[in-house]
């Protein structure tokens, strides 16, 4: 990120000068218009108007320190080439989002994946519908009886359809079965006990990001440098920010927003998966597309060879590295990256 306080530190320079010419330009005004009679508070004004907005934006504009000057700044001081912008906006996007959510405490757990161990003895309670490929759904009227039962404590929701509680000393299965039918009313209930095991607590979103981490940990061992492993810190640091943000943003959105529509919660669902796997293909691309040594991305790509050829002359593009590091030669087979001694590199760390 230095290159961009370097941008913004110019940028700012240029402002002041701005500034400080336009106000030798007001005061010579003012001076020329008191020396032809008017007084020192209309020739202010009188200056004023003559120097006014418009002046101020074409003299902007000339020295570039308007936007489009500090956007121009960005763009040659290379700072939206810097390993560390995406980091930092990932890392801006979750504070806020933290900021913002009414119950950050629990934004904060359905983040992190937990591993418990359930060492009470427990029943599992849950509708039998008579097919293995369905699970029955316990309703809100029943869950709420189910609380009431005396042979069970502790009632909670089992993985948001069942319900699982303690069970009392001395209780047996059947007495559990025959006072949760009572109370219920419900005849297909059945109950099972839960031995002490440990438990994965992972829901959907969570789920989904550990299926990406899986596969993506098999793609940064199947690409990495077999020299370096700040390149493979550098992608399980940014992978870990963009699960960390999208958990972020799967949590915050039923925080904010009260979904009682199957058909719009589904539409949230795959718009957030969408968001899922655009944010894995720039995590990809970004990070193939870097120098394993300095992770800045590789500059003046070159092809050579037919590029619809597949075993005479296949194409072939190099890349190389800005501060000299080496060449990034890819092909429809193969992709490797050839360390190489540069004058450019002791430049690079010189400048």
């Amino acid at each position: 990120m230095r290159n961009l306080g370097s941008a913004i530190i110019e940028w700012l320079q240029l402002r002041a000068r701005l500034r400080e010419e336009r106000r030798f330009h007001l005061d010579c005004a003012a001076a020329e218009l008191r020396d032809s009679g008017l007084t020192a508070r209309e020739a202010k004004r009188a200056a004023r108007l003559r120097y006014g907005h418009k002046t101020r934006k074409l003299a902007a504009r000339e020295l570039g320190c308007d936007l489009a000057g500090l956007a121009y700044l960005i763009r040659t001081g290379r700072v939206l080439a810097s390993p560390w912008l995406a980091p930092a906006g990932l890392l801006c996007a979750i504070a806020l989002l933290f900021l913002s959510a009414p119950r950050p405490r629990e934004l904060a757990g359905n983040i992190v994946i937990r591993l418990h161990r359930v060492e009470t003895r427990r029943v599992i309670l849950t509708p039998d519908v008579g097919s293995i490929w369905r699970a029955g759904n316990i309703t809100g009227q029943e869950f709420d009886a189910l609380q009431s039962l005396t042979t069970l404590t502790h009632v909670e929701r089992y993985r948001g359809s069942y319900a699982w509680g303690q069970v009392a000393p001395g209780v047996t299965l059947d007495a559990i079965v025959s006072e949760a039918l009572r109370a219920t009313g419900n005849p297909r209930l059945v109950a099972e006990f839960v031995p002490p095991h440990w438990e994965l607590l992972a829901n959907p979103a969570q789920s989904v990001w550990l299926v990406i981490a899986c596969y993506g940990a098999f793609l940064l061992l199947c690409s990495a440098p077999p020299f370096l492993w700040r390149w493979l810190l550098y992608g399980i640091g940014t992978a870990a920010l963009h699960a960390a943000a999208s958990l972020a943003l799967a949590a915050f959105t039923p925080q904010i927003f009260v979904i009682a529509c199957t058909p719009v919660l589904a539409i949230l669902v795959i718009v957030w998966l969408g968001l899922a796997a655009l944010q894995c293909r720039y995590w990809w691309i970004g990070l193939r597309s870097r120098c394993p040594l300095c992770l800045k991305p590789m500059v003046l790509p070159l092809t050579e060879g037919v590029e619809g050829s597949m075993i005479l002359h296949p194409a072939v593009t190099e890349s190389i590295c800005a501060h000299g590091h080496g060449v990034l030669v890819e092909s429809r087979w193969s992709r490797r990256f050839r360390r190489e001694e540069s004058p450019l590199e002791s430049l690079a760390i010189f400048s």
